[in-house]
């Protein structure tokens, strides 16, 4: 549904905000947009903590430096950016996030036969029940 409402080259942003780090939820969101779309990145959030931001695009992502992706804001969004971050501009927040690029097959090899994620198989609303009674998906 997602890639009928992107431009040719969009850009598809998901983050999952994940703070203890349920590994089979974070599985389950890799694959799924691995199989949906051929060009896949993921960055740790800038405070290596909440969570994990994922790029997917039906095109190679070029990955901008931070003072380039900092001077394409407008200046609101900028301050938006740093209100919550560790650094006082937005250059320094992307220089944060795009050093903690995470390697797919890291976000994967935790959970390898966990399935990808469905409406069928919303492996994402079991995460209390797998932690609690250490059950399989």
């Amino acid at each position: 549904m997602i890639k009928r409402h992107l431009n040719e080259d969009g850009i598809f942003q998901n983050w999952y905000p994940a703070i203890a780090g349920d590994d089979t939820t974070a599985a389950s969101i890799t694959k799924t947009l691995i199989q949906s779309f051929p060009y896949v990145r993921a960055f740790r959030s800038f405070d290596t903590v909440y969570g994990t931001h994922f790029l997917a695009s039906m095109k190679p992502i070029p990955l901008s430096s931070a003072a380039e992706l900092a001077a394409r804001m407008p200046r609101t969004a900028a301050s938006d950016l740093v209100e919550w971050g560790h650094s006082t501009t937005a250059e320094g927040q992307f220089s944060l996030v795009l050093s903690q690029e995470i390697p797919l097959r890291r976000l994967l090899i935790k959970a390898s036969n966990v399935p990808a994620l469905s409406d069928d198989r919303p492996v994402n609303e079991y995460f209390l029940l797998r932690r609690w009674f250490n059950a399989p998906i």
